[in-house]
Order: structure tokens, then sequence, then C-alpha cells
């Protein structure tokens, strides 16, 4: 676990050099590129550390001609297949794959978190802090990746530039279709009318109602859609009351008041934040209405809204008048970022601690699933 602390203090420290030292242009992309490389390593050169490895692996080392990039259940997009065909006719070495997938997802997110919220590195531990935990869903990860890039076209009025993205990110993963609603959250947030469609989803979400739809939508669609549907019931099972746990709704509680709170005050800031904001709220939405049934598919859906949930937290520090009151307050994102990094790693803390990579514990042996 040293190793992610390590990144968070990093990270944290950082931040508290950025809200208070003006820095020269040079030497604050000298320094951003010295962070960007660091990331890169630290989740391009892991290995049999994170989520699906062994899946992913395999489908690596099997890449070996263009005809090998038809759908399969590993890996039904087309876009990933082709990247990994193109990688693996670079190199058949796993590293070499994951440094560039690595580099890819950062270099987007980073732009992204820049365009969004004019700082770099507490915006960044946020995101590190919740990203970190699903370090091997690498095709999900690269459709956040340009999915979170895209919003600046959005923001922007370029509407179709916005949909070129999504498509190349459902080409990455099909759950990346639900960038499509954010068109549709370009507007005023009318926080009376969210809290009551809040409440709404949480009654209905303790019911059966979520499940059932889902099961039907699956029967109808057939096909893969209809086996990818039994595969997240069968892991669901029956509703679990404790699905929605203390720690899970505490956390987006403590969002989603600050974030409402502050929002005129934010809004002064960056105009903008409305759509965040309301990005955010919808995946709290699908989180209260989902997550006693189909838990699942929520912590893999949701990472498209609730990424914004951080981005959000650490906007508000730009509230704060004076560099001595931002820097005081750095600590108490630091804690939260633990707090976040801890949560996340609660289902599958025995695939990431400790951090295995080709120079850092290379001789520990974990059992992969």
């Amino acid at each position: 676990m040293t190793y992610y602390i390590i990144t968070i203090v990093l990270l944290t420290l950082l931040a508290v050099v950025e809200c208070s030292v003006r820095i020269p242009k040079k030497w604050e992309m000298v320094l951003l590129a010295l962070v960007y490389i660091y990331l890169v390593v630290h989740i391009g050169m892991r290995w049999e550390t994170g989520t699906d490895w062994n899946n992913y692996y395999l489908h690596f080392t099997t890449m070996e001609r263009f005809a090998d990039i038809r759908p399969t259940a590993t890996s039904p997009e087309y876009g990933y297949n082709v990247f990994v065909w193109l990688m693996h006719s670079l190199s058949d070495s796993y590293s070499v794959f994951l440094v560039a997938h690595a580099a890819i997802f950062f270099a987007l997110m980073i732009a992204g978190i820049r365009r969004l919220t004019r700082m770099t590195y507490l915006p960044l531990l946020m995101v590190y802090s919740v990203v970190v935990c699903v370090t091997g869903s690498n095709r999900e990860l690269l459709a956040l990746a340009i999915g979170f890039y895209a919003i600046r076209y959005l923001l922007d009025g370029r509407t179709k530039m916005y949909l070129l993205l999504v498509a190349l990110a459902f080409m990455f993963h099909t759950s990346a279709l639900l960038l499509l609603f954010f068109i549709f959250l370009k507007r005023t947030t009318r926080l009376p009318i969210v809290l009551a469609i809040l409440t709404v989803c949480v009654l209905v979400g303790y019911s059966s109602v979520p499940q059932t739809i889902f099961e039907g939508i699956g029967n109808l669609l057939g096909g893969s859609a209809g086996t990818k549907a039994l595969f997240y019931l069968i892991q669901s099972g029956a509703p679990d009351p404790l699905a929605l746990t203390f720690a899970g709704l505490l956390k987006r509680l403590i969002y989603l008041g600050v974030v409402c709170v502050n929002r005129k005050k934010m809004l002064a800031i960056f105009p903008h934040y409305d759509l965040c904001l309301n990005i955010y709220l919808t995946g709290l939405g699908i989180y209260f209405l989902f997550a006693h049934s189909l838990l699942i598919l929520v912590s893999r859906g949701s990472l498209y809204f609730e990424i914004y949930g951080p981005i959000l937290l650490a906007m508000q520090v730009l509230l704060l008048a004076k560099n001595w009151q931002r820097v005081c307050v750095m600590g108490a994102y630091a804690v939260l970022a633990t707090m976040l990094f801890l949560e996340g790693l609660s289902l599958y803390k025995d695939l990431f601690i400790p951090y295995k990579g080709l120079f850092l514990n290379r001789d520990y042996s974990r059992t992969m699933y």
C-alpha cells in the first residue's frame, strides 16, 4: 500500500504548491511532464496487479493477426481489439502495451481536468484515488478517458465533435453509449426537482423493479446483450438490503451537500458548473436506483458519471480567496482521497495490495482472477 500512499502524498504536496506559489509556465510544464511520466510508470509498469488481469493478458497474447480483431467474449469491441493488435504488432511485451494504455489514459484525463477546473494536481489527486481502484479495466478506462476529454466539445457547443468521440469511446466499450445522456444535461440545475427525483430513485431502488426491468431489456435484446444482462443478474444475486453501504451513502451525501450548497457561487467561477453537477447527480440517481439489485452494473457503468464528483469537490477550493486558506484544506482533501482509495479497494484488495510491478515486489506471488 506504501506506493499508493506515496502517490497520494505527492499529489497533495503538488496541489499545495499549485495553490500557493506562482510557477513560471516553462517550469510548470516540466513539472507536469514529470508527474505524467511518474503516473504512467506507476500504472503502466504494474504486473499481476489490478482487476481482469488474466482475461486481458490472454487476449493480448493471442492477438497476433489482423483477423484476430473479431469480437470475442473478453473483448467484443473492435476499437480495443484493433488497438491491441497494433500494439502487439509493435511489441509482444504486455508491459509495453500497458505503458501505452496508461500514457493515453493519463494524457486524456489530465487534459480534461485542466479544461474543466483550471487546476491540475488537486483534481488529479481526487481522480487518481477513484480510478486507481479500477486499474485493469482496460476497455472501460479508455472509454472513460475519451468521454472525459470529449466534454470540452460539449461545453463549446461542438456537438458533432462530441458525438464523434463518443462513437470512438463506444468502439472501446459499449457502455460509452451512456455518454449520450450528457447532451441532455446541459441545462440549469433545479435542486428541488433533483432532490425529488433522487428520493424516488431511493424508494424504487429498494424494490425489485430495477432488476425486473433490466432482465426484461436483456431478454428483449437477446444475443450478447442478453447474455451480459444474465451475467450481471447472476453475479448480483438477490437484492441485498445492505448493498447501499453506509460508507458509500455517506460519501455521496457529503458530495451532494457540498456541491449543491455552493452551486451559485461556483457558477460565477465556472459557467459549466451546472453541466458537471447534472452529470454527477444523474450518476447518483443511477446508484440509488440499482445499488440494491445490480451493484456490479452500477460499479462499472456509473463511473462515467461519478468521476465528476471528485472533480466538483476539487473545484470548491477556488471559493477560498486566500492561498493560505487553500493550503490549510489540502489536508482534508488528502484524507478524503485516502478514504476514497480504501473504499474502492474493499472488493479487490488482494489484487492491489501489495503493488507488484516490473521493479517492485517482482517475486510476490498472488492468485489472479
